[in-house]
């Protein structure tokens, strides 16, 4: 079964594809970027009316806002950050040979994203990495879309599992964005976060809170009316939650869900989504009557603002149904997690990881109501989807692994429950290590598995693992 943490974890959607794409079309297939030069003898960076700097002719300048007339700007390597007149800001002109190549990087942006939709991930990747090997050519390793590339690339690495290749991306996003804007911007935080989603994935919490508590002090600077500040929050609640420090992960629950309410508004969907991070939260310490208000209220928002046909509504439908089973109306849980899978299946196919979560989802209650066979097919239908997408060896497939492993053994088919249960354990001990929490469960799970087929011996030698 997915933990507390995968739950709220999955409610929170990659919002960068739309940007990026948006970057690119801007930058790559117009050849206009956000870097620029000083046309005026000599630019003034202003704080209002005060002149913070004055910057010689053919200055390079990162401009990463604008507004009418002005664009706020950096120098890169420097101190000097603050708003320029537009009238003496030259955007930076490409050569011709630039340009040829960046066009030859147009259509490639454009299959990576018809690859991705389709969820052949796989090939997404592979076209977006020969699309970056093409803005290194023409841009140099150490321009801004360069940064911006690597970043998003970073997040897909991460989804398929190579976390190596992943954190490498990340951390020359870093080093670029960190060179031209500072360690202390908003840009440069985000990838402080996502290395920290990056060490939080593969259980590595030390390193996962020292970057969320970088990005939190970051984002309070800002003040308390400040959005970002909600899902921050939510990211080091997650974390110390999974490190048991129950009471520090529901301050930090209850203020994000604060924040939401007061600065997005009660009706908003980013408080639905606190409401639904709250909740999940509140299901795990068993305070069944909180989660199920919050849940029902996050439900009302997102049906309200989405309609019913909506992968976040379907989600909320999920954990509700997964709570209504808790509290033991199970016929009730069942019908919600149907209809969420029915949603998915209308809404995405078949051949979809959403679908698959759902499948694995439904799976877990109805195995827990004594359907085991249909829970096995349903788990079975799920993993072939998720092996399809990710390759065989992914972190996500563990869980399906593990969960097939318990039915088998529920069914008494001992020589298949440990064949998916060594499957699993192989996947976590790779991806997660020895040590870890679910690394663990699944060797706690084979000595049970012996223990009922009475090889004491081996169970014995398993716990001492």
């Amino acid at each position: 079964m997915k933990t507390m943490t995968q739950a709220i974890r999955r409610a929170w959607v990659h919002g960068f594809l739309l940007l990026f794409l948006l970057l690119h079309a801007a930058s790559v297939l117009n050849a206009e970027s956000a870097l620029g030069v000083v046309s005026g003898a000599p630019g003034k960076i202003m704080a209002g009316d005060k002149v913070l700097a004055e910057v010689p002719q053919g200055t390079r300048l990162w401009i990463f806002n604008s507004k009418p007339g002005w664009a706020e700007v950096k120098v890169p390597d420097g101190e000097q950050h603050g708003w320029m007149s537009a009238k003496e800001i030259q955007k930076e002109v490409y050569t011709d040979a630039q340009i040829k190549i960046l066009n030859e990087a147009r259509p490639l942006y454009k299959r990576f994203d018809q690859e991705r939709q389709a969820n052949q991930f796989a090939a997404a990747r592979r076209t977006l990495e020969a699309g970056l090997k093409l803005e290194r050519a023409a841009l140099g390793d150490g321009h801004p879309n360069v940064a911006d590339t690597l970043n998003y690339l970073g997040g897909m690495l991460a989804d398929l599992g190579d976390i190596a290749a992943a954190r490498q991306c990340y951390e020359e996003a870093l080093a670029i964005r960190t060179k031209i804007l500072g360690s202390d911007y908003v840009d440069t935080m985000s990838v402080v976060n996502n290395l920290g989603n990056l060490a939080f994935d593969i259980g590595d919490y030390p390193v996962a809170l020292k970057h969320y508590e970088l990005v939190l002090a970051h984002a309070r600077k800002s003040g308390p009316n400040n959005s970002d500040l909600a899902s921050i929050l939510n990211n080091l609640a997650n974390l110390q939650y999974r490190l048991g420090d129950y009471a520090a992960a529901r301050k930090k629950y209850e203020e994000a869900l604060d924040i939401s309410r007061r600065v997005d508004g009660p009706q908003h969907l980013n408080t639905a989504t606190q409401l639904n991070n709250s909740a999940v939260f509140h299901m795990a310490m068993a305070e069944f009557p909180l989660a199920r208000e919050y849940m029902e209220q996050a439900l009302v928002i997102r049906r309200k603002q989405l309609g019913n046909n909506h992968e976040l509504v379907c989600k909320t439908l999920g954990s509700l149904g997964e709570l209504l089973h808790k509290q033991g109306d199970t016929a009730a849980g069942r019908k919600m997690l149907e209809q969420a899978l029915a949603t998915y299946r209308q809404l995405y196919g078949n051949q979809d990881r959403r679908t698959a979560q759902e499948m694995n989802n439904l799976a877990n209650l109805v195995s827990a109501q004594g359907e085991h066979l249909l829970a096995r097919q349903l788990l079975e239908e799920a993993l072939a989807v998720h092996r399809k997408i990710l390759g065989r060896d992914h972190q996500d497939n563990a869980a399906m692994l593990h969960n097939l492993g318990s039915t088998s053994a529920a069914l008494k088919e001992y020589d298949a429950a440990r064949q998916y249960y060594d499957e699993a354990l192989a996947i976590r001990r790779k991806s997660l290590g020895k040590e870890h929490s679910e690394t663990i469960d699944v060797l706690v799970n084979i000595g049970n598995l012996l223990h009922d087929q009475r090889d004491f011996a081996k169970a014995h030698a398993v716990a001492s693992e």
